[in-house]
């Protein structure tokens, strides 16, 4: 990674990479995923030459399946973490690298329950989330990553990601009703979850950076930056991303809750995180 973008992490709190070992990784896991989801739904899979060829089929007919059946999709869905290519994605030695250099240490975690994907249908935004510092819900360190994957093109009438710059400078205070943040967890309900309580904002934050990218590019945004996702305005096609959390080891904080906590503690627990930040700035001075 070069020093231009090593600068846009350190001043902006994100930066967008395109490695063509990255992108090869990127088009055989769009390869799995439609050969998968065509065996699971019992038709043929088209043959295509080229990334961009085979994202813009993966968003056809990933939205065709689900107007089909949608409990096969949850099949779907589920079986895509499954696919070596996916695991092999995440953990190739090019990414790794990547993120040591981001975060500027050897010492790495890529956070296991944080490896996942997103289908986004058009016409459907109750799985969109709100503005939001990932730490709330991964509290493992504040020296992180969440790295972004889009293996559909992303943009505006596709829906994306939005990212407000210069926002990872620190945490950014969690309130909300805890008893009804934990009642929705158990049953599984993430994103409303997150939007029981309130972030207590930066003043004057102004607009957001709503990305727009092909398969193939990777993004990498601070832990603490301030994010959330984009419905789509007019796409047919569904929207597919890739997206995983990666730590250092080394950070203070995660220190702090190897001596004090599980390591698994405040995990999706945005209330919890914060109290748990808390009590780190009030037994350490940072």
């Amino acid at each position: 990674m070069d020093k231009t973008k090593l600068g846009q992490f350190r001043n902006d709190g994100w930066c967008h990479l395109s490695d063509p070992v990255l992108a090869d990784q990127i088009e055989a896991l769009i390869d799995d995923i439609l050969a998968f989801s065509h065996k699971i739904y019992g038709v043929a899979c088209p043959k295509e030459e080229g990334i961009a060829a085979k994202s813009a089929l993966l968003s056809e007919r990933i939205g065709q399946f689900a107007k089909q059946d949608r409990q096969k999709l949850s099949f779907v869905y589920d079986g895509i973490k499954n696919l070596p290519a996916f695991h092999a994605f995440y953990s190739n030695e090019t990414m790794i690298k990547h993120c040591r250099a981001l975060l500027a240490s050897p010492d790495v975690l890529v956070i296991k329950d944080s490896v996942g994907i997103r289908i986004d249908l058009p016409d459907e935004d109750q799985q969109l989330t709100t503005m939001h510092q990932e730490f709330h819900s991964f509290p493992y360190a504040l020296s992180g990553l969440v790295v972004w994957t889009p293996l559909t093109d992303v943009d505006l009438t596709r829906g994306t990601l939005a990212i407000w710059d210069q926002t990872h400078r620190d945490v950014c205070r969690y309130d909300g009703d805890q008893a009804r943040i934990d009642a929705l967890l158990s049953e599984g309900r993430l994103q409303e979850a997150q939007k029981v309580g309130q972030l207590q904002l930066p003043e004057n934050l102004g607009d957001p950076l709503n990305v727009q990218a092909r398969a193939g590019d990777v993004f990498f945004m601070s832990a603490l930056e301030l994010h959330q996702s984009v419905a789509a305005s007019g796409s047919s096609g569904a929207r597919l991303t890739c997206q995983f959390r990666v730590f250092d080891y080394s950070d203070p904080f995660f220190l702090w809750k190897s001596r004090n906590h599980r390591f698994n503690d405040g995990l999706k627990e945005p209330i919890g995180a914060q109290n748990m930040y808390d009590r780190f700035k009030r037994e350490t001075n940072l």
